[in-house]
């Protein structure tokens, strides 16, 4: 099968970082002998830069495994006039490449959002019959409400009703749906009539990679005794509560002094209040942004670790929780929903409610007081991440999904935690 790959956001294997979803999707259709192509933009969404200054195509497995970059506009934030224009941008420079080619594939994989990429090529799958999956890894335009007072959500979501239009127009002309979570699933559900293949499969980790990296890092770091370790890592734009993070650090520093410590890794907007706070509390620390070498070594150092959402939020399962849970760290969680129950339910962190620095710090007070509760969990934390968050299984039945789709067949494929049919 030769499968075509979309993804605006995705980093490939050329941007020297560890793979992410699209990255581990094609290493396990290399794996069950499909041929890919992999369509993404010349910038890159991460450290907002340019990979190159016109389309350009590299190859990463020859004859195998093709990259080719659109050349696309710049933007500086995620939700902006300015990063929608890109993206229709890139839509209409990514149609004219896909036109141009004479060899067509046998099915598209294609990462939603962006609606206005999405919406083209599910038009051009129609004309030349060929399947579209679609893999939902953000409820757009849905996300874009949060920014509006709940006054006006109403007012805005009548503004956007072209795009929920197409939103309507892709769900139910795709042949068929994935998702990083069965949260996406439900609401895309919402916005489709009849029946077509749909699977959920979690943002997964190289479980292996990890769990081997830290091992071997533990023989050779030495942590300190007698003190509880949280460690956050990733942005510190401001839909991330470092806020709550930074004031639950105080409060256990005035109630347990020197028994815990919160290390904060991560740029963006917040990082001079985390700067200040390091400065005035003995119990945080502030590690700069950080490789995923380093990220290991921290993780090595820490105990639990933190994914602390503001209010609103639309996040549903995150990569940081099986980085986290990989590293045997038991996750303190403040996403309502999927994400919470996965925790509870494994045992393998604990919850927490958004903005509530109090609540965050009665659960890190648990660990404190009872020693056993850190083995138990983390044991539970290593456990569903093998079960659920390893990138190479999970992905291998993603593959196998998107088989089905163009054989027409139904059989049984991987969804967290258990077997169900697709």
């Amino acid at each position: 099968m030769h499968l075509w790959m979309i993804s605006a956001f995705e980093p490939t294997p050329l941007d020297n970082v560890r793979p992410m979803r699209f990255m581990g999707i094609a290493d396990a259709a290399l794996e069950k002998g499909h041929r890919i192509t992999f369509f993404t933009g010349s910038f890159n969404h991460f450290n907002k830069t340019q990979r190159y200054h016109s389309t350009t195509y590299r190859s990463v497995v020859k004859h195998r495994y093709e990259l080719v970059y659109i050349h696309s506009r710049p933007y500086t934030r995620n939700i902006s006039y300015r990063r929608m224009v890109a993206h229709l941008d890139l839509a209409n420079k990514l149609m004219a490449e896909i036109k141009s080619r004479k060899d067509l594939p046998d099915a598209v994989f294609i990462s939603f959002p962006p609606i206005s990429t999405v919406h083209k090529i599910i038009q051009w799958g129609e004309e030349k019959k060929i399947p579209v999956i679609v893999d939902i890894i953000d409820p757009w335009p849905d996300v874009f409400l949060k920014v509006f007072p709940g006054a006006f959500r109403g007012t805005a979501k009548s503004l956007m009703s072209p795009f929920y239009h197409k939103l309507k127009n892709i769900l139910n002309s795709c042949s068929g749906i994935t998702a990083i979570s069965e949260t996406y699933l439900q609401w895309a559900e919402t916005f489709y009539t009849g029946d077509k293949p749909t699977a959920c499969f979690y943002p997964a980790v190289q479980f292996p990679e990890i769990t081997n990296t830290v091992a071997k890092l533990r023989l050779s770091l030495q942590k300190k005794e007698g003190r509880l370790r949280m460690i956050y890592t990733g942005s510190l734009a401001g839909s991330y509560d470092i806020a709550v993070i930074l004031k639950a650090a105080e409060i256990l520093e005035k109630k347990y002094p020197g028994k815990t410590e919160f290390a904060i890794a991560g740029n963006g907007p917040q990082e001079s209040m985390v700067k200040a706070k390091a400065g005035e509390l003995n119990n945080v620390k502030y590690l700069g942004w950080l490789n995923h070498e380093d990220i290991y070594r921290e993780f090595c150092l820490s105990d639990l670790g933190l994914i602390q959402h503001t209010n609103g939020a639309t996040q549903s399962v995150t990569y940081k929780l099986f980085d986290y849970l990989s590293a045997g760290l038991p996750v303190l969680n403040s996403l309502n929903g999927e994400m919470a129950a996965i925790i509870k339910e494994n045992k393998a962190g604990m919850n927490n409610k958004s903005e509530d620095p109090a609540s965050l710090a009665d659960n890190i007070e648990k660990f404190i007081l009872d020693e056993s509760l850190l083995g138990e969990y983390r044991r539970n934390a290593v456990l569903f991440a093998e079960n659920a968050g390893d990138s190479a299984k999970v992905y291998y039945k993603l593959i196998g999904f998107v088989e089905s789709v163009v054989s027409g067949k139904r059989n049984k494929f991987f969804c967290p935690g258990k077997e169900v049919a697709v």
